[in-house]
């Protein structure tokens, strides 16, 4: 059974508007909002032309509209957000003291409302049903962006194992045609190249597989951060030279965040294998920064030598979004770093009571 401290959580940033001709009801809901503490912004709109004004300027996760105003009442607001593509996929919440009964009911969520919320409000309702709207939203959003990627990320994962493949046979053909010249050799070591290549993007193809058809949302768990970058730092030890790579951990040894062990696993090590390959004596960092609820995981080069070495053999492209597949299936995403360090960062959910400084290795 999940604990219910590894429930969704709202994603910082979240923005919700508030639509209602009474400046009251306005206040009121906003200092429930204010008295949760979510990370949310919220914006306020006292008319319904006002909110559309506002939504094509900005950008909001979830609206609350009051069904009884001037001008537009809310079932013509409705109306109205259905009729524009982008905004018919903001889930609105119906909020009224006038049309109470079981069939305004019926109505508002015909109309393409998600929920419903009589006046006078009561504030332990009305949160529960923003964040109820929200995880939803959150939910159907994760799942068309896992539904978008998955048949590109497959045919290009295909198309690069079916040509290294190719590749290596053609170079083997012409060793053997070559079998007494001195450029037998040199196909031979293209084909050992290109055979190394194939085995690369069949691992990565695997290990994406597994996570493709897994029972979505994953079950997430407490999850210690210290021993899956211990694992990850000797994994790649031995495929690496202390001169060619070297690896540095700062992360708290108690620190944990809510995910999911081996997802969280090969998503990073995707992440290490972006970056390594690049060049010789290069260091890359596995760091966990604590902010408010949540860890800031980096993953990020150091420095980097200008004596440069061939590149991971798959495409930078491909491995990215293989990475941003698996960080949607963990409820984050992937960010790249600017400034003196790149590399790639992602957010995760911290234990309450959790939250401790970094430590280096």
């Amino acid at each position: 059974m999940k604990s219910s401290q590894f429930d969704w959580q709202i994603p910082p940033g979240t923005c919700i508007l508030l639509v209602d001709d009474s400046l009251d009801n306005l206040d009121i809901l906003m200092d429930y909002i204010e008295q949760s503490q979510w990370p949310l912004t919220v914006l306020r709109a006292q008319s319904a032309p006002k909110a559309l004004e506002i939504l094509r300027r900005r950008s909001v996760q979830l609206i609350v509209s009051d069904w009884d105003m001037p001008e537009m009442n809310g079932l013509e607001f409705l109306r109205q957000l259905q009729a524009d593509a982008k905004l018919s996929r903001i889930p609105v919440v119906m909020c009224t003291g006038v049309m109470t009964t079981a069939g305004h009911l019926e109505t508002a969520l015909l109309k393409g409302a998600v929920d419903y919320l009589r006046k006078p409000v009561d504030a332990v309702e009305f949160l529960a049903r923003i964040r109820s709207s929200l995880e939803l939203a959150d939910t159907q959003q994760r799942l068309q962006a896992l539904n978008q990627s998955k048949d590109e990320i497959f045919i290009k994962l295909t198309e690069a194992l079916a040509s290294t493949v190719g590749m290596t046979h053609m170079a083997l053909e012409m060793a053997e045609e070559q079998w007494d010249q001195p450029e037998c050799r040199t196909y031979f070591n293209h084909a050992l190249t290109k055979s190394e290549q194939g085995r690369h993007i069949l691992g990565q193809l695997i290990g994406w597989s597994r996570y493709r058809f897994a029972q979505w949302p994953i079950a997430r768990e407490a999850v210690s951060l210290r021993p899956i970058f211990e694992q990850l730092r000797q994994r790649y030890e031995k495929h690496f030279s202390r001169q060619e790579l070297s690896i540095r951990l700062r992360c708290n040894n108690r620190l944990q965040v809510i995910a999911e062990t081996d997802l969280l696993t090969e998503l990073v090590s995707g992440l290490l294998n972006l970056l390594c390959g690049r060049g010789f004596g290069e260091t890359i960092v596995l760091r966990a920064v604590p902010q408010q609820n949540y860890i800031r995981i980096d993953i990020a080069t150091e420095n980097q030598s200008s004596e440069t070495i061939p590149s991971s053999p798959l495409s930078p492209e491909i491995g990215l979004q293989v990475c941003q597949e698996l960080a949607h299936l963990l409820g984050t995403r992937i960010q790249s770093l600017s400034g003196p360090e790149s590399g790639y960062c992602l957010l995760l959910p911290v234990l309450p009571d959790n939250i401790l400084a970094t430590g280096d290795a």
